[in-house]
């Protein structure tokens, strides 16, 4: 009874070892249960739960910012503070438009820009009275900060004074205009995401150089 004892207590810890056990040397059955149990015990692994949160990114996840500037073609934006002169400019081939520009921050690089000139003295609106339909409405693909903080600028964004009454575009129409007191106002739409922004700056129009001896002899 004693030795059927001994070889069944062998069995049953040879079912219950390891796998780890197989690399056991010692063959003892003590040294197996110490070392399994305590080896158990000491490595299981802790699992840890993280959560990272993205920063929002300051670009697209808050409102457009617009400033207004006025810039032909080809030429560095330059800003419009108010009180600053609006040069007029006398097209090639007929009528007069203001070149204005924008400078916008937080935006992808394709926009929507619609200059409107209004006449503080009379709340006339000379450029811009289209909305969405008039020719001054632009879409433009801005010159980017190469620096990468979602800015970018553009140039020679014509509003045309082509809502002065009469509709004539004559010099009797644009003479009476210098020294006006206007806002331009622009409204400017990421074409991303549709998110717009809006600036406006009041300033005085100025004759464009060949006009003022037209004017002058009115």
């Amino acid at each position: 009874m004693r030795w059927s004892t001994v070889v069944w207590l062998g069995l049953a810890a040879c079912s219950t070892a390891s796998p780890d056990d197989k690399g056991d040397e010692t063959g003892s059955l003590d040294g197996d249960a110490d070392t399994d149990a305590d080896s158990d015990a000491d490595t299981d692994p802790t699992t840890t739960t993280t959560t990272t949160t993205t920063p929002p990114t300051g670009c697209y996840d808050v409102p457009l910012v617009v400033s207004g500037g006025y810039a032909p073609p080809n030429t560095p934006f330059a800003a419009l503070a108010d009180g600053d002169p609006i040069p007029m400019t006398h097209g090639p081939q007929g009528g007069w438009h203001i070149e204005t520009a924008v400078s916008v921050d937080a935006t992808h690089d394709t926009v929507k820009v619609l200059p409107t000139i209004t006449v503080v003295a009379t709340g006339q609106v000379i450029s811009g009275a289209g909305g969405e339909s008039d020719a001054n409405r632009a879409l433009v693909v801005l010159t980017m900060d190469p620096s990468g903080d979602c800015s970018g600028e553009a140039v020679g964004l014509r509003a045309y004074l082509d809502d002065v009454i009469p509709e004539t575009e004559s010099e009797v129409d644009i003479c009476p205009l210098s020294g006006a007191e206007v806002t331009v106002s622009w409204e400017v739409t990421d074409l991303s995401d549709l998110r717009v922004g809006q600036t406006s700056v009041t300033g005085f129009l100025q004759l464009d150089p060949m006009d003022i001896a037209p004017c002058d002899a009115l």
